[in-house]
């Protein structure tokens, strides 16, 4: 869990959004499943200007594949992905 009160964000962009790498979701996606799935991502912790905050997770191109405002949400869709790719595979 990121501790926003004693951590300043990674990056802010030019809209003043503000950027956290998430290292625990990002090892989670990463981790091999039970069929020995992973995905190639990392996951960020967002805050816009206006206080709204999500999780985001990025591909290697760095565009937003998913996003969830809570960690079970993109958790869950983390799993969602794995299985998916295991069923694509």
């Amino acid at each position: 869990m990121i501790d926003l009160h004693k951590k300043e964000p990674d990056f802010i962009n030019e809209k003043g959004v503000k950027w956290w790498f998430d290292e625990s979701t990002t090892k989670y996606a990463q981790r091999p499943d039970v069929n020995g799935i992973t995905l190639d991502v990392v996951c960020f912790l967002v805050e816009e200007p206006d206080g709204h905050m999500t999780r985001v997770l990025l591909s290697k191109n760095e565009e937003i594949i998913e996003e969830d405002q809570t960690l079970e949400g993109i958790g869950t869709k983390i799993d969602i992905r794995k299985l998916l790719k295991n069923n694509l595979d």
